[in-house]
């Protein structure tokens, strides 16, 4: 009775601002309609929404996340985030498509099994980590944490299909990228790019030399003016006096190896600030490879640093780079022959959009 009186209330409405009719769609009927085809194959406008939406949550979430790092105003434009929804619908079925018509999505019973194993697993992952994140202080039965879930979208069947859908695009990339091969143009091209990429990452930044070798990153130029050193520090109440009596040590002639202490090692150079900018400054005043600085104040004790060696400025040549980059040049250069061919084939694809149907 009271939806009857607000529908006859809202047509009443309408007619007295001038509208002659009102067209009520059936909402199983706007949700079938179509909002893209791509060669015949149909997008329908509630599964249209349904990717939208998730892509509007994903980009509202990061842009929040970034606001509070000052990287963002943390708006979002939903125009933008509408197109590329379009156009992220419309490479998925291209590719699928593409990957139906070469037969990639066929797989043996062992392939099968092999899938079955590899979603059971992930769906077991994911169910840990809803018990974890949503039920940390309680004991859920099974079915709660599944039920739970199966809300967000985590089902068993949803993690098989994306590992099926996994194993399909690692097909089709190596269908289109079968042809590419590497030369030595192309590795020293890529080799240059590194090269130039440190080149300006390491001079800009005093530290950067430093905190790349201690990731374990491979280097392809040593900057010059660098020198290695070693430290050894002292943290605690008798800091200062530990330090000192170590200096005195080293000042009669003992080795910093005969100190039966740990020594860090460092790659500096001038304005530097780590591990500490006084002690940097301290061991670039020394003038003689094994010196040691002073006894240096640091943030959490104390410090002496010995002057090692000077670093050679160097340029990595291809020989010597070859296998450090050789995987991952290859790998780029056929992900860049994959995103060539879903572009021709998109291009080469029947695509028709109503996306005004979405208003």
């Amino acid at each position: 009775m009271k939806k009857t009186l607000f529908v006859l209330l809202l047509i009443a409405a309408m007619a007295l601002s001038g509208c002659t009719s009102l067209v009520l769609r059936d909402s199983a009927v706007d949700a079938r309609q179509t909002i893209l085809t791509v060669n015949g194959e149909h997008v329908d406008k509630q599964t249209f929404m349904g990717v939208y939406n998730y892509n509007l949550y994903t980009e509202q979430q990061y842009a929040q996340l970034m606001a509070q790092f000052g990287a963002s105003d943390g708006s979002v434009d939903s125009t933008k985030v509408l197109q590329s929804t379009a156009q992220s619908l419309v490479s998925t079925l291209v590719t699928s498509q593409k990957a139906a018509e070469q037969g990639l999505d066929q797989f043996t019973d062992a392939e099968n099994a092999e899938l079955d194993e590899q979603a059971q697993k992930k769906y077991e992952e994911e169910l840990e980590q809803v018990r974890e994140t949503y039920f940390a202080d309680a004991e859920p039965s099974e079915k709660a944490v599944a039920d739970y879930a199966r809300s967000l979208g985590y089902t068993l069947e949803s993690a098989r299909s994306s590992a099926r859908q996994s194993m399909i695009s690692e097909r089709l990339k190596e269908y289109a990228s079968r042809d590419v091969t590497l030369d030595d143009a192309a590795l020293q091209s890529a080799l240059d790019e590194k090269i130039e990429s440190q080149k300006s990452r390491f001079e800009n930044n005093a530290n950067a030399y430093n905190t790349a070798l201690n990731l374990g990153n491979d280097i392809f130029y040593v900057p010059a003016g660098y020198r290695a050193i070693r430290v050894i520090e002292a943290t605690g109440d008798t800091a200062e006096a530990d330090m000192n009596a170590l200096a005195e040590r080293l000042a009669a002639g003992e080795a910093i190896d005969a100190l039966g202490v740990n020594a860090k090692q460092y790659a500096v150079r001038e304005g530097g600030t780590v591990p500490n900018a006084d002690l940097v400054n301290a061991v670039m005043a020394l003038t003689e490879k094994g010196s040691v600085t002073p006894v240096t104040k640091i943030a959490n004790g104390f410090a002496i640093a010995e002057y090692t060696d000077d670093i050679a400025e160097h340029t990595a040549t291809l020989a010597e780079a070859r296998d450090s980059i050789y995987d991952e040049t290859l790998e780029t250069a056929k992900t860049n022959a994959y995103n060539a061919a879903v572009t021709e084939w998109t291009n080469a694809a029947n695509v028709q959009m109503y996306l005004e149907r979405l208003k």
